[in-house]
């Protein structure tokens, strides 16, 4: 299994999703004009109970969980223990938009995405998804979340089981971080859509998840932005250039345990340099500190005009390979 670095993959530049601009993504499908979100609709298939059984245990253990812990400030009592119980579900909530960013930002970088397991695999699905953003439509909500909830099913199950025996702040952290890892991939997808759910609105003009504009600006340069539960994280991290710290951290280590260990962990002695590095050339050289910020924003807006211009290819093809697959699938439904 090779998880890093990455060789032969897609460039960044393929994988930013458009800008938005005057001309509105839309297509003919049998005749009728229609978004490409509509069109990823129609190449939806039907839910796979695996993945609605999966999403219904993590959300029913989230709702025990929740009572539970609701059920124990209230008869405890006392201000002070429902404040620190409201102060652990925030800053679980916060620590699961800080730590998806990472998860994010790993697989958008390093594993490649050819090969086998779930590591390859799971990387196929985030860096594909920049080269056709409209595949969170084009599958069901059960599938976008079963990916992860498939690892959060038994812990969260094990905290509605085991509440009683925390303290209730404790709890309520675990519960914050757990269902926030849960539902960042459904506010993801939710992003994507012109028109989510009432509650989903709400949530996003509230701040709980994610909204669709700065969600686009990862899209738009995919070097940052990666918090996907509600970004809070976004701002000061683009701001610090948190990311190239990290990156830049990880490429000295892989220097400084050498091919061997590289290839032990990876599968391969090349250097741990991410997708960014590779095709932004101003990332990799202001991340080692070759060059300062002045330079970088300047090569940083020149680098991605010119990758968007890429990307445009290669999504008009898309478009037209999806387009034709919706024809077929219209035409064999009658």
């Amino acid at each position: 299994m090779q998880v890093c670095p990455v060789k032969n993959t897609v460039p960044f530049a393929a994988r930013a999703a458009a800008p938005k601009t005057e001309e509105p993504d839309v297509t003919q499908v049998d005749g009728v004009k229609m978004s490409m979100e509509d069109v990823a609709t129609i190449l939806r298939p039907a839910p796979k109970p695996s993945h609605v059984a999966i999403g219904a245990i993590c959300l029913g253990a989230m709702a025990v969980a929740a009572g539970r812990i609701a059920y124990d400030v209230a008869s405890t009592g006392g201000v002070g223990l429902a404040v620190g119980t409201v102060a652990g579900l925030a800053a679980g909530y916060t620590a699961a938009d800080w730590l998806g960013g990472h998860v994010h930002h790993f697989f958008d970088n390093y594993p490649a995405k050819t090969g086998d397991g779930f590591i390859n695999e799971t990387a196929a699905i985030f860096q594909t998804h920049h080269d056709w953003p409209h595949d969170m439509s084009e599958s069901d909500i059960w599938h976008n979340t079963q990916h992860v909830g498939k690892f959060l099913a038994a812990p969260l199950v094990g905290l509605a089981a085991f509440t009683g025996a925390m303290h209730p702040a404790a709890a309520a952290f675990s519960l914050g971080a757990l269902s926030g890892g849960f539902l960042a991939q459904a506010f993801h997808r939710y992003a994507h859509q012109k028109n989510p759910p009432a509650a989903i609105t709400f949530l996003q003009k509230t701040g709980l998840a994610v909204k669709p504009e700065p969600h686009f600006q990862h899209h738009k340069h995919p070097d940052d932005d990666y918090c996907l539960l509600n970004g809070m994280h976004n701002g000061w991290m683009q701001k610090t250039h948190y990311w190239r710290g990290v990156e830049a951290g990880i490429f000295k280590l892989g220097e400084a345990v050498g091919p061997n260990v590289r290839k032990a962990i990876g599968g391969t002695t090349d250097s741990w340099e991410p997708i960014a590095w590779k095709e932004y050339p101003s990332t990799r050289a202001f991340a080692l500190g070759e060059i300062g910020e002045q330079q970088y924003l300047k090569q940083w807006a020149d680098e991605r005009a010119a990758y968007h211009e890429e990307w445009k290819g290669n999504y008009a093809r898309i478009k037209a390979e999806k387009t034709a697959e919706a024809q077929r699938v219209l035409s064999q439904n009658g």
